[in-house]
């Protein structure tokens, strides 16, 4: 209720987090920085899966909408400072998202707004829940109404969609997202360019409370994150051409698993660990030609200069984190822990102890 009541151009639910304190980002873009520093600063998860690049738009400034739709959101939580070692080492914000309980019933709904149309459907009963969101942006549409001159045509849409199980004492979830863009611009002096973007996650999420205070969250993932960009340049005054072709696909597998044990009631331990396998591909490719003077004397060709880039990165990436947490007295609470990660892609180690409090 919060979200929808917060103005905005959009019901967009990355823009409704940049009129928190400490936050800003442009009135056009759903990018948002935290005190300076840059947007890969910051950590954003929906149920507990981290997302990358989610959003829609990317070649106007970097993404106008987030990929999530604020519908399916339940609640959300923003800290711009002073986490804990469970959520890596980002340094400027963590951005959590918890996609909405389905309710007893079912449910079915449409509607549309200036940007996209939605349709939205949930249900549950004492044992099973789902939820299912699919929109459908008409950006394109909307360029050809307010300028009609502008050869611009972009189009998006998004997937949610989950299914649970409540147990007596397990809680399974099955959660996908999927997102594409597509779009192509030509400038009045010829140059276009056509895009294509693809941004996809699927995982499980299984939450056991074990007893005495132990609750273990365990999270296998899979996600694809693509992009094909092409463009053509040219350059009339000495007639050359300039064919650019950057394509790039990243594939990432793990399991991440958390644990939470209140042993006491002012103490609470916190453990776990992620193993993850990215690999990237990238190929790019560059052309340009141009009309020459061959000899000096007015015979004139057409030369060539290609350059073509092809890398397969690959890798593991692991971290481990244990926290503590101690009610010291009613107003005051300690938090005090440290983590490992490795990346050996690139070879990196790092251990970061952390301490603070509230």
């Amino acid at each position: 209720a919060e979200i929808k009541a917060i103005p905005a151009v959009t019901d967009d639910i990355f823009r409704t987090v940049e009129r928190l304190p400490g936050v800003s980002g442009g009135d056009f873009l759903a990018r948002f920085t935290v005190r300076g520093g840059d947007y890969d600063q910051v950590l954003v998860t929906l149920d507990g899966l981290e997302l990358f690049e989610p959003f829609h738009l990317k070649d106007l400034g970097g993404g106008v909408l987030s990929i999530i739709d604020a519908e399916v959101v339940g609640g959300l939580d923003m800290m711009t400072g002073g986490f804990s070692a469970d959520f890596g080492n980002r340094q400027s914000a963590v951005l959590q998202m918890r996609s909405r309980r389905p309710e007893e019933g079912m449910r079915a709904s449409f509607s549309a707004g200036i940007m996209n149309a939605r349709l939205l459907a949930d249900g549950a009963n004492e044992k099973w829940g789902f939820l299912v969101s699919a929109r459908q942006g008409y950006a394109d549409i909307m360029v050809e109404k307010i300028d009609p001159e502008r050869d611009f045509n972009p189009e998006y849409y998004d997937i949610f969609g989950k299914v649970t199980y409540n147990g007596d004492n397990h809680q399974l979830g099955a959660q996908v997202l999927w997102a594409s863009d597509t779009g192509g611009f030509t400038q009045v002096d010829g140059d276009h360019l056509e895009s294509a973007y693809g941004n996809g996650y699927t995982w499980l999420t299984w939450d056991a409370m074990l007893g005495s205070g132990l609750v273990i969250r365990t999270l296998p993932y899979y996600g694809r994150i693509t992009s094909d960009r092409e463009a053509t340049l040219f350059n009339a005054e000495d007639s050359s051409d300039e064919l650019v072709d950057d394509i790039r696909t990243t594939s990432l597998y793990g399991v991440k698993s958390d644990a939470k044990w209140q042993w006491h009631e002012k103490h609470i331990t916190r453990f776990g660990g992620e193993l993850r396998w990215l690999k990237s591909d990238y190929d790019y490719r560059r052309q340009d030609s141009r009309l020459t003077d061959l000899v000096g004397a007015g015979r004139f060709g057409v030369t060539y200069d290609d350059v073509a880039i092809g890398v397969t990165p690959e890798g593991w990436q692991n971290s481990f984190y244990l926290s503590h947490k101690w009610r010291l007295h009613d107003k005051l609470t300690a938090d005090i822990g440290g983590r490992f990660d490795r990346q050996t892609y690139t070879s990196d180690e790092v251990w970061s102890p952390r301490a603070g409090l509230a």
